[in-house]
């Protein structure tokens, strides 16, 4: 008489009790770092998030922004594409042998979300993105370590080559088709409209910023889906769910990371202040901007997550960083959270602050409302198992 086949345990999603607290550490952790550098995006309009000439050029402006792009922008965004590849491997790991199904759902949850998000409350949202390169990540759940590596690099490359092209038969071809320069007026044109406008209208102006917006996904996201890839990869190696055993590891990783990045980052920025290019704009100081970024960000990163894996194994400091979990257990309210909160601040339905803040004061601002979410998520989590929005995603994915 044969053995039945064992019946395997219907999937859920991960229990309160099996969660990693180091990773929601990371989450909350990279979350304070999104909504700093964020803070430009929503105070001013999409032009001036990448022509650091158009706005706020006194002295103290102009440092605090060198310093929040210095040490903030790109990096921590970085650390959450990277989380949400560990996220990804995770989800495979707990659903073995089963078709794929739920994460279908997942990501063409996290797509619907984004589509609003993104065209209904602000032009900076990443979880359309995240979800487009999510489903392209199914691709890779099978695949072994090495072949991940290759095409992390291969894809981190992308958008690099992409722009040098470019920046190339810009630089050769002497009638080469560029967006021309916003002009003041337009630009003061576009501040009012945002800070004295009603929702609707705003809107016509988030609709064109947006569409703007989107047009660099396909030529930047496959460097996202590289760093989704990063995140499976080193989940596999088994580094961040036993971090206490790898310190040697993260010690080289964060001494070097630190050599490479700091350096590299303070050149990119030097390149910034004295050359002022667009970074949007394909020419060779932009170019060679977003070449040294393009190793800076994931060095700086890297010295983020290896500094924060060391401390939190360390009795000490260990409780300080225990704060930012719940914030980073409720990682998708709190992300949208901070666009609801931030555009009723700026746009005109609200307060109307939009053009007014300056760089100095809007890191204030940043560093209050995170504040505030992390007193809000700990006694949300005192009193509930998830989030709001993690409650709902987890139904559609988990149809339960």
């Amino acid at each position: 008489m044969s053995t039945p086949e064992p019946v395997p345990s219907p999937l859920a999603p991960v229990a309160p009790a099996e969660r990693i607290e180091l990773l929601d550490i990371f989450r909350g952790f990279a979350l304070l770092g999104v909504l700093i550098a964020n803070m430009r995006g929503f105070s001013g309009p999409l032009v001036a998030y990448f022509d650091h000439s158009l706005m706020w050029q006194d002295p103290i402006s102009r440092a605090t922004q060198s310093l929040i792009d210095l040490f903030v922008s790109g990096r921590f965004i970085t650390i959450f594409a990277f989380l949400f590849g560990i996220g990804f491997a995770i989800q495979i790991e707990r659903a073995a042998t089963r078709p794929p199904g739920f994460l279908l759902r997942r990501f063409g949850f996290l797509m619907i979300l984004g589509l609003i998000h993104i065209y209904l409350l602000w032009w900076g949202d990443i979880l359309l993105t995240y979800s487009l390169f999510g489903f392209a990540l199914l691709l890779f759940r099978n695949r072994q370590p090495r072949t991940l590596l290759y095409w992390a690099a291969g894809l981190y490359l992308f958008p690099l080559l992409i722009f040098g092209a470019i920046t190339l038969a810009a630089t050769l071809v002497a009638d080469f088709p560029t967006q021309p320069p916003i002009t003041q007026d337009q630009l003061n044109a576009l501040i009012q409209t945002y800070a004295t406008g009603s929702y609707l209208d705003i809107l016509p102006a988030r609709f064109k910023e947006t569409n703007h917006a989107l047009g660099f996904v396909f030529v930047f996201g496959p460097r996202l889906l590289s760093i989704f890839l990063a995140g499976l990869w080193v989940w596999r190696r088994g580094i961040l769910s036993n971090a206490g055993h790898h310190q040697d590891m993260l010690r080289r990783c964060q001494r070097w990371s630190l050599a490479i990045g700091l350096p590299l980052s303070l050149t990119a920025e030097a390149v910034m202040q004295i050359l002022k290019p667009n970074p949007a704009v394909p020419t060779p100081a932009a170019f060679a901007y977003f070449a040294l970024l393009s190793a800076a960000i994931p060095a700086m990163s890297l010295f983020y997550l290896c500094t924060v894996a060391r401390l939190a194994a360390s009795p000490g400091p260990s409780a300080a960083l225990r704060r930012f979990a719940p914030v980073g257990r409720m990682a998708l309210t709190n992300y949208l959270t901070q666009t609801i909160v931030c555009t009723l601040i700026f746009y005109g339905y609200g307060l109307g602050f939009f053009g007014k803040l300056a760089p100095l004061p809007g890191l204030l601002l940043a560093l209050v409302l995170f504040a505030l979410q992390m007193a809000a998520s700990a006694f949300w989590l005192r009193n509930f198992a998830q989030g709001p929005m993690e409650s709902l995603w987890r139904r559609v994915t988990y149809l339960r």
